[in-house]
């Protein structure tokens, strides 16, 4: 899912829904502002949206203002990877494998019944759809929710309506509204392991039990004071830390981001970052060592990945889709069109084709 397709989607929730009532008027300021800034962003994006039809493929570029030398790529080649996945006709009776082995968990329902407000009879080639593991099928929810987004890893999805989120259970059916959420979908984010969801809120940070429904909040004062213009808490690796963007004073530039304890919500450290981490799951790789960030702003179409540790820019990737680290080498890159696995160096190491009835639709990906 690329940027643009974030902020159209985020546009589409911020109109369809009643802004939730800020503490005070500077955060709700502050909100409306960025909500005001993505729908000026969707009136020149909305076009290119639904033109846009194929996806560019990403190449690596070692950046040469560095002198420390690129990532060295230790990916396996090719030829002892297991087969490229190939989806069924009847993809929706199977988990939909993807390579790097992740699969599809969740599908939300097309951008036209979004945007129309259609509540006609759901389908697989329309509706929004959850994977439920213990059959290995996807199960279709109600139409009323905007967007979907499985957790990584469990039985669980997020759902995400009018300012509202709700916690579904995949096996059932079932769904827990919460009363509460984020301005859009990016500020609710799982777990790695699928237990906790993070929801960034006014104060700070919640975590959300999805088995009980219950949370707890972490108080962060002043850390969303001079938060970047994306302004979400996001997992670190192995869900332990918590990272924040921050700008710089005066700018909208970022200049790195903020390192919170989840017990505490006390700030650990502040790296330099060129970019804020990517909204979303797997931006960190499984050893901790990188971090996906959004694109570098002189150049809204390259996507980059930098060390945790200093920020160093490690490489960069030309292109389009939803970018995940599904090991510490290797870089899944998801489109409704197809999934391109590639190592660091850009290597494009296998391709799976998407069914043509995800066509335009927010994919979500994890682990079986």
């Amino acid at each position: 899912m690329t940027r643009l397709e974030n902020t159209v989607r985020a546009a589409v929730d911020d109109l369809a829904a009643t802004a939730p009532r800020a503490h005070d008027l500077a955060t709700a300021a502050r909100f409306q502002g960025r909500r005001i800034r993505r729908r000026r962003r969707t009136i020149t994006g909305l076009a290119a949206v639904v033109l846009l039809s194929a996806v560019l493929v990403p190449y690596a570029v070692v950046d040469g203002r560095r002198s420390a030398p690129p990532p060295t790529p230790v990916a396996p080649p090719p030829s002892e990877l297991p087969p490229a996945p190939v989806v069924s006709r009847q993809w929706w009776k199977e988990p939909i494998r993807l390579p790097g082995g992740f699969v599809v968990t969740a599908v939300s329902q097309t951008l036209e019944r979004q945007i129309d407000g259609k509540t006609g009879t759901s389908t697989v080639a329309n509706g929004n759809l959850v994977l439920d593991r213990a059959t290995g099928s996807y199960r279709i929810l109600a139409p009323r929710y905007q967007t979907v987004i499985g957790a990584p890893a469990g039985r669980y999805a997020l759902v995400y309506r009018a300012n509202r989120i709700g916690i579904a259970d995949t096996t059932t059916g079932e769904v827990r509204q919460l009363g509460y959420g984020p301005a859009t979908p990016l500020g609710a984010q799982w777990s790695p392991d699928g237990t906790k969801l993070l929801v960034t809120q006014d104060r700070g940070m919640r975590f959300v039990d999805p088995a009980t429904g219950t949370h707890r909040d972490v108080d962060t004062p002043g850390g969303l004071k001079e938060c970047a213009d994306e302004c979400f808490f996001g997992w670190l690796a192995g869900g332990t830390e918590i990272s924040l963007p921050q700008r710089r004073a005066g700018s909208r530039d970022v200049a790195g981001i903020q390192v919170y304890s989840p017990e505490t919500g006390a700030v650990l450290r502040t790296v330099p970052f060129p970019s804020s981490p990517v909204s979303g799951q797997n931006a960190v790789s499984p050893d901790g060592r990188y971090v996906l960030v959004d694109p570098d702003p002189r150049d809204r179409t390259r996507r980059m990945f930098v060390e945790a540790g200093t920020g160093r820019i490690a490489g960069t990737f030309v292109g389009s889709g939803q970018m995940h680290f599904v090991a510490a080498d290797l870089i899944l890159v998801v489109s409704s069109a197809e999934a391109r696995l590639y190592d660091l160096s850009g290597r494009l190491l296998q391709t799976t084709q998407m069914p043509p009835g995800l066509a335009g639709r927010r994919i979500s990906v994890g682990r079986l």
